[in-house]
């Protein structure tokens, strides 16, 4: 046992004294000449900046407005009217809409989609939108493009986890946060 023990202490050293992959494979250069010419200077590449606006984003509070709303109630002249199926999604500066409902003919609904820019104005409660992209059809089944750049001004009023887009008139959509 004395002898295993002393064999492996033996062998355990002699493993320590071979080159354990540390040393540099191939030796370091040799210095230039003192007579040698100095190569000239290299140039730092140019390296165009690259702009990150989303930076400011993720310090910036987020708006009650932004997240994902789903179409429960609507009113026409302040009276309740069917429900539709609609959604609207609101980002940082970007909204996008959805809409359909039953018209007047039953194999003809009425759609709305649209994406537009907003922010908000002076007025609490009161959102700028300006069309980017817009469409809907009439009852006639005509599809009608909104101008880009026109602008709206809505009244988005916040109740809880209820969202009521004021259209003018005593219409209304009112939307749920779905996420």
């Amino acid at each position: 046992m004395v002898k295993t023990a002393l064999s492996l202490l033996l062998a355990a050293f002699a493993f320590t004294a071979l080159p354990q992959g540390q040393e540099p494979a191939t030796p370091r250069p040799s210095l230039p000449p003192a007579d040698a010419k100095k190569l000239p200077l290299v140039e730092e590449p140019f390296v165009s900046p690259v702009p990150r606006l989303d930076l400011p984003m993720r310090f910036q509070q987020r708006d009650p407005l932004e997240g994902f709303w789903e179409l429960r109630m609507r009113a026409v002249g302040a009276q309740p009217a069917a429900v539709a199926r609609g959604m609207l999604a609101v980002g940082r500066g970007v909204m996008m809409v959805h809409f359909e409902g039953a018209g007047t003919d039953p194999k003809m609904p009425l759609l709305r989609a649209g994406c537009y820019s907003w922010q908000r104005n002076a007025e609490p409660e009161s959102v700028r939108m300006t069309v980017v992209a817009s469409h809907y059809n009439d009852v006639d089944g005509e599809i009608h493009a909104e101008p880009k750049g026109t602008q709206q001004v809505r009244r988005f009023q916040i109740m809880g986890e209820t969202l009521r887009v004021h259209q003018g008139g005593g219409n209304w959509l009112e939307f749920v946060r779905v996420e």
